[in-house]
């Protein structure tokens, strides 16, 4: 006889539902401002002529891991894991690499300008978030540093319309490369070497020659030939980018960048009031990276804007977070027919609107739209009904009026 054992059934509780560590959720409050700067990038972007694109979140390990592709610290950060195949894949640690795949394998005319904006993630261990949003954008294609100056307007002009005043670092890897040989640093200690001296400004030249020095090599020359004239692709690009009205950029010779596939220009976006703790943003040329996808040249620049990072800094100055995007809260008093129309109607005039679902007096339902900080309320009773009106309440002011149900999108401010 055949006996039916019972499963193990793990119970869950309050105290083991828990995000992973690195991961976290972001309730309405935070999340709509998120997606405002999201399409707020999104409408400038396309202004510049990028259009989007989608690449898959998991890419094969040995895309990701390609020489040059992201470096051997990167490499050190991609979340591994394995298909039923036994195939090992990588969750995108950025969009540059898939991108770069994405263009090899298909026949793009050139030059080619995209946009992507999604989750990325990074196996960290500190206490820096593993899943955060990138918006990139990419120039495919073309050499010319008018290219590089685009990033550095679209930039300004994002920073400006959010109400961030920031500070745009534009270095050159190849003037890097050209203090590297002058000094004879050897091949293998230079890029070592780079990612101390994009310290120089945070730690200052003593903490920074004092780190070279166990890696064995003496920065201090290194150090000296960085305080030399300004480098022509930088000086070019300073140009092309005050003619489309940035204001904002200098050039910073200890600006390094730490990604291996950087090959020209590099910048980099911080708050001013945080000039060497808070990046917002980052990019540069990268004219070799495509190469390891196909068999041509193919010449690209990039830049990307951290999201979560420019919602910290909007967030420490904002002082009273919505909880919602509703725009008017539409309250029935025994009139749920009528109102359901005129919510409709709201809505086809592109107002937000919800309408009261629960069983609740006006009184109780007022709290909620203030609790919300929904701005407007519309009361819908019979008596009014009768007229054609509605009572519109400013949920600011506190003002209160009579309206015809036909002028309450017109009346809104919003």
């Amino acid at each position: 006889m055949k006996t039916n054992k019972s499963k193990k059934s793990v119970q869950v509780t309050m105290s083991n539902v828990e995000t992973p560590k690195g991961m976290k959720d972001f309730p309405p409050e935070e999340q709509i401002i998120r997606q405002e700067l999201i399409d707020k990038l999104k409408v400038i972007f396309e202004k510049y002529g990028f259009s989007p694109i989608e690449t898959p979140t998991l890419e094969l390990l040995s895309t990701l891991t390609a020489k040059g592709a992201g470096g051997s610290e990167v490499g050190k950060e991609i979340f591994k894991l394995k298909d039923r195949a036994n195939r090992e894949l990588g969750l995108r640690f950025d969009f540059t690499v898939p991108m770069c795949r994405f263009f090899s394998q298909n026949q793009i005319p050139i030059p080619f300008k995209r946009y992507q904006i999604g989750n990325v993630f990074r196996e960290e261990f500190g206490t820096r978030s593993r899943e955060f949003i990138q918006c990139d954008i990419d120039v495919i294609g073309s050499s010319s540093l008018l290219a590089d100056a685009e990033y550095l307007a679209i930039a300004q002009e994002f920073f400006d319309l959010v109400g961030l005043d920031v500070i745009i670092k534009v270095n050159s890897r190849k003037f890097l490369d050209r203090i590297m040989n002058q000094a004879k640093i050897p091949a293998d200690k230079r890029m070592p070497l780079i990612l101390i001296i994009d310290k120089l400004d945070k730690i200052g030249e003593t903490a920074v020659i004092a780190e070279a020095r166990k890696l064995g090599v003496d920065a201090r020359k290194v150090i000296t030939q960085l305080k030399g004239d300004l480098p022509e692709d930088v000086a070019e690009v300073l140009k092309y980018a005050k003619a489309m009205g940035v204001r904002d950029a200098v050039f910073v010779p200890t600006l390094a960048r730490g990604l291996d596939y950087y090959t020209g220009l590099i910048w980099e976006f911080y708050l001013k009031s945080r000039p060497n703790k808070f990046s917002l943003g980052s990019g540069g040329r990268f004219d070799n990276l495509i190469n390891m996808f196909c068999d041509r040249n193919v010449p690209a620049t990039g830049a990307s804007f951290g999201v979560t990072r420019i919602y910290e800094a909007l967030q420490e100055k904002q002082t009273d977070a919505r909880k919602t995007v509703t725009q008017v809260y539409v309250i029935p008093i025994e009139t749920e027919l009528a109102s359901a129309e005129i919510a409709k109607h709201l809505r086809e005039e592109g107002v937000k609107t919800d309408i009261a679902l629960m069983d609740r007096s006006i009184g109780k339902n007022l709290q909620y739209v203030d609790k919300m900080k929904i701005p407007y309320a519309v009361i819908v009773g019979k008596e009014e009904l009768k007229q054609g009106k509605v009572k519109l309440k400013d949920m600011k002011s506190g003002k209160e009026q009579l309206i015809d149900i036909d002028h309450v999108s017109k009346e809104i401010k919003v």
